[in-house]
């Protein structure tokens, strides 16, 4: 990694947001239409955990590592962009993931649906609070 980092809070927090939105339709979308042929279908508790599972960094951060400065000049803002989301999904997904598994699990006991409505507001106060 080379050169300052540059933060542009409303392209982070955009990306934060899209990639989180996209993940959840993108599982939910190909699950739903891979469940149409499957005999064992993928159920909302194991489609949940897939899709809050999250970017580890890997890939991302070498595909933006790849980028050349001299045709994308923007690159050191995507950098620091791509480690915010791996930051997020990093601190905030894994540290929350025992939270959400509690909740959702307790939810299936209790055949609560949707699953969602419980666990979300646990979720919300152990992260931000």
């Amino acid at each position: 990694m080379d050169g300052p980092h540059y933060w542009h809070t409303g392209f982070v927090v955009w990306t934060v947001s899209f990639t989180l939105i996209c993940r959840f339709v993108g599982v939910y979308g190909l699950v739903f239409l891979a469940n149409r042929r499957r005999i064992r279908k993928v159920n909302l508790q194991e489609q949940f955990i897939m899709a809050y599972g999250g970017l580890r960094g890997a890939v991302g951060f070498s595909l933006v590592e790849m980028i050349d400065k001299e045709v994308i000049p923007p690159k050191q803002m995507f950098v620091t962009t791509t480690l915010a989301v791996v930051m997020f999904t990093i601190f905030f997904q894994v540290t929350d993931g025992e939270v959400v598994w509690a909740g959702i699990q307790d939810a299936y006991q209790h055949h609560m649906y949707p699953i969602y409505a419980y666990f979300i507001p646990r979720v919300a106060r152990s992260s931000f609070w």
